[in-house]
């Protein structure tokens, strides 16, 4: 029996309509997925700034690779967006308990579960044998190799023990946890070689997201938790991701050194100091003091916080809100998430 079977309970004369939650109609994602990769945008300030042509072309190898992986996350996003079943979602998550940690592509949070989301992209021949074992056929000249490859399922175990231990936590107990692995290239095929119908349950080509979830729904039971405790659940796990973007600068051999760096900073736009109003020269400081702390921390140059042509637009728009601060050039959903919030509440405890 299959975990999805485990926690069947065939209430046939309730309707799916009946199921799902009834404060929001659509899926929301409280963690948004962002059309625009920062681990692209990432990779391409470091290409411009290097001069090396063999090292150029490694980089821009991870582009490529990075766009495929972002395309196929795309796909997932999607189907999830336009789902029939509404949830709080969240994209990229990396939870942490202990020395435990679980990389999660996607969260799905109703009243009646929680699921793990997890996106393979892999081409070939996917095959799962009886043990659970999983390998693939790939053409390599003119013959066909069997790898064998580690199981997205065991890592989604992983993720749920995690998972479990934060539900608990936060007195949700009877919350279950499920999860997927979606694989996204439609080159790959999916061959179940005498496998346990619960591990068909759990592994499914992008296109069959939307029916599993569905199917789920109609065969759990109904509501376990009120609608708004779990809405305020899916924020305190948005607020225990410790995910942060890839600093691609010691692979590529890129150095952090403020020589490098003020090589490749925009010309200084901001007023100079002498010109500007009292408060504005305290934004500079504060800003330019903020932008250091955080680059510190988190090992990565200061322009990739923002650079002073971007600093002198917050001072010029000096925004009070989300839509002002994703308004400003060079500043999207990305940098609202880390940043946005930080940035406003400086603009006004200077400007107050």
């Amino acid at each position: 029996m299959g975990i999805f079977d485990a926690i069947k309970k065939s209430i046939f004369s309730v309707s799916f309509e009946s199921k799902i939650m009834k404060t929001i109609d659509t899926p929301i994602f409280i963690k948004d997925f962002n059309k625009e990769s920062e681990n692209i945008i990432n990779l391409n300030k470091i290409l411009n700034i290097n001069t090396d042509h063999e090292m150029k072309r490694k980089i821009d190898n991870e582009i490529n690779l990075q766009k495929y992986v972002h395309d196929s996350l795309g796909k997932v996003y999607f189907e999830l967006k336009n789902s029939p079943v509404p949830f709080y979602g969240l994209y990229n998550i990396k939870l942490e308990q202990g020395d435990n940690k679980s990389d999660i592509d996607f969260l799905m949070v109703t009243n009646q579960f929680c699921c793990i989301i997890n996106c393979k992209s892999h081409q070939g021949n996917i095959e799962i044998d009886s043990q659970g074992s999983f390998s693939r056929w790939v053409k390599k000249g003119e013959k066909n190799i069997k790898e064998g490859m580690y199981s997205p399922v065991e890592e989604n175990r992983k993720s749920e023990l995690i998972l479990k231990t934060i539900i608990n936590n936060q007195g949700l107990e009877k919350l279950p946890i499920l999860s997927l692995t979606v694989f996204t290239n439609p080159k790959a095929t999916l061959n179940f070689k005498d496998c346990a119908e619960e591990m068909k349950d759990k592994v499914i080509k992008v296109d069959l997201i939307n029916a599993k979830v569905k199917s789920i729904v109609q065969q759990t039971t109904v509501a376990v938790y009120e609608e708004i405790k779990v809405r305020e659940f899916a924020g305190i796990l948005k607020g225990l991701d410790t995910s942060v973007s890839n600093d691609y600068s010691t692979k590529f051999k890129i150095s952090h050194s403020s020589e490098n760096i003020l090589k490749v900073e925009p010309k200084l736009v901001v007023p100079t100091l002498e010109n500007i109003k009292s408060d504005e020269e305290t934004l500079v400081k504060a800003l330019k003091a903020y932008r250091t702390s955080i680059a510190t921390s988190n090992r990565i140059p200061p322009y990739y916080i923002f650079n002073n042509e971007e600093m002198g637009k917050i001072i010029e728009i000096m925004p009070k809100n989300k839509q002002e601060f994703i308004s400003i050039k060079g500043f999207g959903q990305v940098k609202y998430e880390k940043y946005g919030e930080d940035i406003i509440n400086i603009i006004k405890s200077v400007t107050a």
